[in-house]
């Protein structure tokens, strides 16, 4: 790119040979005159995001993340650089990012139920990851499901999340019970759990309604009819999923 003034330099010139320069897949060259053109302050959310993906290409994880995160600090409403990031953090597993990085995601894309999906599912991990904040992610997973289901009551996997979701709670519950304490204590203890299998049930017959043949779904609908003590119920669904290969 043929710059006009030897004595004054054009940023966008200098951006486009470095982004030419990422299309040949010269990422030393990219990486030269990208930084140039962040250096003399060149304002584009483009070149936070090829920087970024050219750093990462070359195992350069720290970098990448903090020309992204410069990036979205200077174009908060930019979807392409935070969903790299979010790809990023993704493929590093670094959840605790990856749930800030959604949030905001949601905040500029708040009718994207798939966004909303994605950071229930990540909490739900961070649930079981982070033990003193368990609390936190059960009640902000809960609220995505419900979110998504309240804008379309047939998305599967909110349905069955959710019900997983409250069936585990109810398990946990049932297992901490000390069944040597006083009865009445125990009885009380056995009725939450009882309760909150009764709040997951109408999730996983949803779910069921939607995929008959998924064999999780049927797995997880014995195990709560067992729960439950409906024992005949159970052991249909049961048989269901055993003749499933």
């Amino acid at each position: 790119v043929k710059i006009s003034s030897p004595n004054k330099l054009d940023t966008a010139a200098i951006f486009y040979t470095g982004y030419s320069a990422y299309m040949a897949k010269n990422n030393a060259s990219a990486i030269e005159y990208l930084n140039t053109a962040l250096q003399l302050k060149y304002r584009d959310p483009n070149l936070y995001f090829y920087l970024g993906k050219i750093y990462w290409a070359q195992g350069e994880k720290e970098l990448s993340y903090e020309v992204l995160n410069s990036g979205l600090k200077l174009y908060p409403d930019n979807k392409e650089i935070l969903l790299t990031m979010l790809n990023f953090y993704i493929e590093d597993g670094k959840l605790k990012n990856l749930e800030t990085a959604l949030d905001k995601a949601i905040q500029l894309d708040p009718k994207n139920l798939d966004l909303k999906i994605s950071l229930a599912i990540i909490c739900e991990e961070l649930l079981e990851s982070e033990q003193s904040q368990e609390t936190k992610y059960f009640v902000k997973s809960e609220k995505l499901y419900k979110q998504v289901l309240k804008v379309d009551s047939n998305v599967f996997t909110a349905n069955y999340n959710l019900g997983i979701l409250y069936y585990n709670k109810a398990v946990a519950i049932i297992n901490a019970t000390d069944f040597d304490a006083e009865l009445p204590v125990v009885n009380k203890i056995k009725d939450e759990g009882v309760i909150i299998l009764k709040v997951a049930l109408p999730y996983m017959l949803r779910a069921y309604k939607l995929k008959p043949t998924k064999k999780e779904v049927l797995e997880a609908l014995a195990g709560i009819y067992f729960a439950l003590g409906d024992y005949e119920t159970s052991n249909y669904y049961k048989k269901l999923a055993d003749a499933i290969k």
